[in-house]
């Protein structure tokens, strides 16, 4: 009888733990970008607005079915809350030491969760016209101050 050991046991657990904080927050995200309250996305759901919580927290995972019904509700297709995971530092599978490896965290105040910004994409989302969007958008950038943060793509 093989056992497994403890301590790739908790590591393969924690990186879980990771992958549902992540799509968790993308949750959050495009709920928040789409308008949707906890509340009105559970009703959708069939679940309760506690439910939505634990999923954006990272708390509960969230099922394939579950993730498959939440892309139809946000318009969006299910890799959408996968994308950029692969950007952040992965632990080891292999049992080797992790070295200064963190668990990532979900930044509670990340600027995308800001209720101004959500509603400025909101909105600007729903001009249908491509250049009105374009001068919408060279407006913003000519308010906005130069930074060394901040590139253009």
């Amino acid at each position: 009888m093989s056992t497994i050991p403890q301590n790739t046991k908790t590591k393969s657990s924690s990186s879980i733990n990771a992958v549902d904080a992540y799509v968790g927050s993308r949750i959050r995200l495009r709920r928040g970008i789409t308008g949707y309250s906890q509340e009105k996305l559970a009703e959708e759901m069939g679940i309760t607005f506690q439910q939505v919580q634990k999923y954006e927290r990272g708390l509960n995972r969230v099922s394939a079915g579950r993730l498959w019904k939440l892309s139809k509700i946000l318009g969006v297709s299910v890799n959408f809350f996968f994308d950029g995971m692969e950007d952040l530092p992965q632990p080891s599978l292999t049992g080797a030491p992790m070295g200064f490896y963190e668990e990532p965290t979900v930044i509670e105040d990340n600027v995308l969760e800001r209720k101004d910004v959500l509603e400025l994409v909101r909105y600007y989302l729903q001009i249908s016209d491509p250049k009105v969007a374009k001068n919408i958008l060279d407006l913003v950038k000519s308010l906005a101050p130069s930074s060394d943060v901040l590139h253009d793509n």
